[in-house]
């Protein structure tokens, strides 16, 4: 019902606006052209993540702040299904009630989480300005530095749903080969149960996590030095910014790593 009213709401949008519908208003067009800034091609080129980054200008506000709460939405799908989460809520992880028992307070993590997010990006952005002694518009500055958020938000995003991919993927794919007439594929959930494939999904995770930060801070640096020539500056700049990408990490890492029940 809900992708019906969501193809629904899309065309109608189109027949109003025409294709701005899908470059303003349409989600999923929208969120693919705020990864693809990640992506190492581009037209007749290739290149490292983020290199796409520091060739576009600074996003308008809303587009900075929808780079910040994809990263925040995506911590949090991780956050309410660890065990620390549900002691929050009280519920036992050996006997949860469901997610429709649990919804208004899992709304209001997410909202909060989001907010928190943007409040300690915004606060190192403020403390960054004031250590580089620069009069820089903080909402300028807000806007310059959202996309350096995008490799840690992509690289969480490829460590958080790894599992949930391999595992769907296998279904899509016995789909195919079953509407093509090749068979069944069998789908397996094995290498869950063994320690040495699980070590390497986990690692997996993990390396995409760190390599999103690393690249989070060499592109946010990047952006730096084209506000503060001046190598110093930009790198008391990001020093806050660097601390609070950091922080991120060990908190991703603590994600991947800690128990999940719902």
């Amino acid at each position: 019902l809900f992708a019906a009213l969501y193809v629904a709401a899309t065309a109608l949008g189109i027949a109003l606006v025409g294709p701005r519908w899908l470059t303003r208003a349409e989600f999923l067009t929208f969120l693919m052209r705020t990864y693809r800034q990640t992506a190492i091609a581009g037209p007749a080129r290739l290149g490292p993540n983020g290199w796409r980054i520091l060739r576009l200008g600074p996003p308008p506000l809303a587009g900075a702040t929808f780079m910040l709460l994809l990263l925040g939405s995506g911590s949090f799908d991780g956050l309410n299904e660890t065990f620390w989460w549900l002691g929050v809520l009280g519920v036992n992880p050996l006997e949860f009630p469901g997610r429709s028992a649990v919804i208004a307070p899992t709304l209001a993590g997410l909202l909060s989480v989001n907010a928190l997010l943007i409040l300690a990006y915004s606060l190192s952005i403020r403390a960054g300005l004031g250590l580089a002694r620069s009069d820089l518009a903080f909402a300028t500055a807000f806007r310059v530095f959202a996309p350096s958020i995008l490799p840690i938000a992509a690289g969480y995003h490829v460590a958080h749903y790894l599992t949930s991919f391999l595992i769907d993927g296998q279904h899509l794919l016995s789909l195919f080969l079953t509407i093509l007439g090749a068979g069944e594929r069998h789908v397996t959930t094995g290498f869950l149960n063994r320690l040495d494939t699980v070590r390497i999904v986990w690692l997996a995770q993990a390396g995409a996590v760190v390599i999103g930060h690393v690249l989070a801070i060499l592109v946010a640096h990047a952006l730096a030095l084209r506000i503060f020539p001046d190598p110093r500056r930009a790198t008391l700049s990001q020093l806050p910014l660097a601390l609070f990408m950091v922080g991120y990490t060990v908190f991703g890492l603590w994600l991947l790593a800690t128990a999940k029940g719902a």
